[in-house]
């Protein structure tokens, strides 16, 4: 059972493979086709919604009759095989022809709270929604993981433990799944973020030592248990917490080609839109590959997007124009608190800004949102957004060198996605190293 499920359900490890086992055979003795689904739900996303429902309803039957005439001495393995095989004959184009418009409907419905949460987490790219005829999203030749990054640059200032480790091969790691990585008090976090009154739920998450993996293995019948012993309400409350906590896990535990498969709502459909056919495309998409730049500050005396431009500019002027540097990331103070990242790109002989990284919240963007500076026709701009609106590219979406700051100095808000770097890769984001 054990060996099966490591061959096939990877990031695992050797505890939640037991536990896995463990509940799938007791779910099946009891005929729980719920709890079943939900235990195996997330390590079989790919597979329709239906073909799942109806293959689970054979395998653990509710009818007391069935259920007792039943062999409940089958292998486990061997319902899981049936179920893996189920997979690999699975034909998506067909399946969803063959489910009609009532049942689309209701899985689009089931999805709902999860896109809310986390809707630019998909592995579509923003080329699936443009129209018939339009030009599609510049194709990555290599995977993000193919390319090569200096682990040193000379001149470098001294970068955080945690970015250390990015520049020296973690930033390979940075489009793989993370919630099976993070620690139970990294889930207990994210249940705070999403709920911040079920306090409950991310005290019994660190007091079980529920790490993301467990929790992804039971789903939610695995946390609601915790709770059958208080009142109603306060129940209800922790019930829909652990709901809202795992459709966000679930949603967010894929592994990317590159950063362009994260772009898919209608905002990012804009962006393409707009800008397709100019040169800011080519400079975003070679801004949204890894690199190691070279980290400069500056505490501007007006601090604007654009008079902080004209200051550096002045500063950067009378550099070589012959130098190799094609990527800076230039970050902006108030106070002695970061307050922007602006990327920067040579652009011939001078550097041309392109976005920039806020660490504050704009409304419902929180710290880490990154604007576009440039406008379809190159023209600088405070901050780009088609029909008047202000568009707000997602901490989730941007490379992780975007994020990065100089040693001893600190983020006016520090984004959220840096707490939740797996610490098998990255280390602890509060690691203050100074070596």
């Amino acid at each position: 059972m054990a060996e099966l499920m490591r061959d096939t359900l990877s990031g695992l490890d050797e505890a939640t493979l037991t536990y896995l086992e463990s509940a799938v055979e007791e779910l099946r003795e009891e005929g729980d086709e719920e709890g079943l689904r939900e235990l195996l739900e997330p390590y079989f996303e790919e597979l329709d919604p239906l073909k799942l429902e109806n293959l689970l309803s054979s395998l653990c039957p509710t009818s007391t009759q069935v259920k007792k005439s039943m062999d409940l001495e089958v292998p486990v393995a061997v319902a899981l095989g049936d179920l893996l095989k189920f997979r690999e004959d699975f034909d998506p184009q067909n399946d969803v022809e063959q489910m009609g418009v009532v049942n689309n409907e209701a899985v689009a419905d089931d999805k709902k709270s999860t896109k809310k949460i986390a809707k630019s987490r998909s592995r579509k790219c923003a080329s699936e929604g443009l129209q018939d005829g339009e030009e599609e999203w510049p194709e990555e030749e290599l995977a993000w993981r193919d390319f090569e990054v200096p682990s040193r640059l000379e001149g470098q200032p001294k970068l955080p433990n945690w970015a250390k480790r990015l520049f020296d091969g973690a930033w390979r790691e940075e489009l793989q799944p993370w919630p099976r990585l993070w620690t139970a008090d990294q889930v207990a976090l994210m249940s705070l973020h999403l709920s911040p009154k079920a306090t409950k739920v991310a005290s019994v998450l660190r007091n079980n030592e529920l790490d993301g993996s467990l929790c992804l293995a039971g789903g939610v019948k695995l946390l609601s248990e915790e709770f059958s012993g208080l009142k109603q309400a306060e129940s209800d409350l922790c019930k829909a917490a652990c709901r809202r906590l795992m459709d966000w896990m679930k949603t967010f535990d894929v592994e990317c080609r590159c950063y362009r498969e994260l772009y898919s709502s209608p905002s990012d459909l804009d962006l393409w839109r707009s800008f397709r056919n100019t040169e800011v495309v080519p400079a975003l998409k070679l801004a949204l590959r890894p690199t190691h730049p070279r980290y400069l500050t500056i505490e501007p005396k007006v601090r604007t997007v654009k008079a902080t431009d004209a200051e550096i500019q002045q500063r950067w002027g009378s550099e070589d124009a012959e130098g190799t540097e094609t990527l800076r990331v230039l970050c902006v103070l108030e106070n002695g608190l970061v307050q922007h990242n602006m990327i920067y790109l040579r652009n011939s002989s001078s550097w041309w800004l392109l976005a920039s990284v806020d660490f504050a919240w704009h409304g419902e963007a929180g710290p880490g949102h990154w604007h576009l500076n440039r406008t379809p026709h190159g023209e600088q701009i405070e901050h780009w957004g088609p029909r008047n609106n202000v568009y707000h590219g997602e901490a989730w979406n941007c490379p992780l060198w975007w994020l990065v700051i100089p040693k001893g100095h600190s983020y006016a808000h520090r984004p959220l996605r840096l707490d939740l770097l797996p610490v098998a890769a990255f280390g602890s984001i509060d690691d203050d190293d100074t070596t």
